[in-house]
């Protein structure tokens, strides 16, 4: 099929969808069993289609997905099904053969965001400052206008 065909049938969404899939395909390796590489198609399609940053929730509200599927996402963060390692490992592979990287002699240059977005609202226990050294984070840091 033609994109102009596409277009006119309304199908160009679908022919980025299946390009898509091609390129999720590829991380399959990183998943031990068939179930768990679904659930990370879901869990992928819900990122690359939400429009807001409430986490699982907001995979469940754009996917249509029923109640009973939050926990199982949520699982699949977890699942030692889901190797981290080999995941990385197919996601470099897929990045620099879908896209010309940058070099500088034989090494790769990255670039990383590092953005931090501020929160506010209660410490939780048990869990360790990274950042600032200010208990409110609404101020900014001495020396930052």
């Amino acid at each position: 099929m033609h994109l102009g065909e596409a277009e006119v049938k309304g199908g160009v969404s679908m022919v980025l969808w299946w390009e898509w899939l091609q390129c999720v395909q590829q991380l399959r390796p990183a998943c031990a069993r068939r179930s768990t590489f679904m659930w990370m198609i879901v869990v992928l399609a819900g990122l690359s289609m939400r429009s807001e940053v409430a986490g699982v929730s907001s995979f469940i509200r754009v996917l249509g997905l029923k109640a009973h599927c939050y926990r199982r996402l949520l699982y699949l963060c977890h699942t030692p099904a889901l190797a981290l390692v080999p995941l990385r490992a197919c996601w470099t592979r897929l990045v620099l053969k879908l896209f010309t990287p940058l070099r500088v002699g034989e090494r790769l240059v990255l670039v990383g965001d590092g953005l931090k977005v501020a929160k506010e609202g209660r410490k939780m226990p048990a869990v360790k400052k990274l950042f600032d050294n200010l208990d409110n984070s609404a101020i900014p840091s001495p020396g930052v206008v």
